[in-house]
């Protein structure tokens, strides 16, 4: 089964980098083994911070907000890249685990693994 608890999230507080409102998109589900998955999505319509630029400051947010009884080994972090068309190349959507070290009080040191295509279905990314 499916859940989304939050489907589009705007982040007025991370205005800061650039004077710009960031746009994202977050979906949160139930995975495999009790665990949960939070698929972070850059939009394109987002003209503020890239995802990948704040992801750990989002995530805290979240674990905090939602998460905070479920041990933060049971949360699955995934940045997703949608594909773009630009005057001079196309890019393909792209998936990455990220991996989040929990210092007490926030999600830091982000680390990006990217997951090759065949492998989406593990995460239940061909269903997004």
């Amino acid at each position: 089964m499916v859940e989304f608890l939050i489907r589009i999230m705007e982040t007025p507080d991370y205005r800061r980098l650039n004077d710009l409102m960031s746009r994202y998109g977050v979906q949160i589900r139930s995975a495999r083994n009790n665990s949960v998955l939070v698929v972070f999505t850059e939009l394109p319509e987002n003209k503020g911070t890239s995802i990948a630029n704040i992801i750990e400051h989002l995530a805290t947010e979240l674990y905090k907000t939602y998460f905070e009884g479920i041990p933060i080994g049971d949360i699955v972090w995934i940045l997703h890249h949608l594909p773009e068309q630009t005057d001079s190349k196309q890019t393909e959507e792209v998936y990455h685990q990220v991996i989040l070290q929990w210092d007490g009080h926030h999600l830091r040191s982000p680390r990006w693994i990217p997951i090759p295509k065949e492998s989406w279905g593990l995460f239940g990314l061909s269903e997004i």
